[in-house]
C-alpha cells in the first residue's frame, strides 16, 4: 500500500518539475515501484514472474499465467453468454385423466334406531344423542 502512495506522490511531482535529468530519475523509480508493487503481489504467477533470475522460469510463469487468464476470460464470457440468452430450463405441463367415480354406499353401523327411542327416558336420550336438546 505504500508503495500505492509512493506512486501517487511522482505523479503529483512529475506535473510541477520539468527537467530532462528528473523524468529519467523518474522513469526508473517508477520501474523499480512497479516492480516493487509485482514482487509483493498476492495474485499467483505474478510475484514469481518479477522475483524469478532465470529467464526460463519466468517464461514458464508468464505462460501459466496467460494460460490462466484466457481460461478464465473464456468461462467468463461463456457463463454470461449463457445467462443472458435467458434459456428456458423447467417446462411444466399439466395433464388430467379422467378418474372413474367409486362407488359409494352408506352403512349406518348404530345399533339403536331413533324411532325406537320414543319411549326412552330422558336421561337415555342424553346419554346416547348428548347434542339432543328437547323442549
Amino acid at each position: 500500500m505504500t508503495e500505492l502512495f509512493t506512486l501517487i506522490k511522482y505523479f503529483e511531482r512529475s506535473r510541477h518539475i520539468r527537467g530532462t535529468d528528473y523524468r529519467m530519475n523518474n522513469k526508473r523509480q517508477l520501474k523499480d515501484i512497479f516492480k516493487n508493487l509485482a514482487e509483493k503481489s498476492s495474485v499467483p504467477g505474478i510475484n514469481q514472474i518479477f522475483s524469478s533470475k532465470q529467464v526460463a522460469i519466468k517464461l514458464l510463469w508468464s505462460v501459466m499465467l496467460l494460460t490462466t487468464i484466457g481460461v478464465v476470460s473464456f468461462q467468463l464470457y461463456e457463463l454470461f453468454k449463457d445467462y443472458y440468452s435467458y434459456p428456458i430450463k423447467t417446462i411444466v405441463s399439466l395433464e388430467f385423466n379422467a378418474l372413474p367415480f367409486p362407488a359409494i354406499s352408506f352403512c349406518n353401523m348404530n345399533p339403536i334406531k331413533k324411532s325406537m327411542l320414543v319411549n326412552a327416558s330422558d336421561a337415555l336420550r342424553n346419554v346416547i344423542f348428548p347434542g339432543e336438546v328437547r323442549i
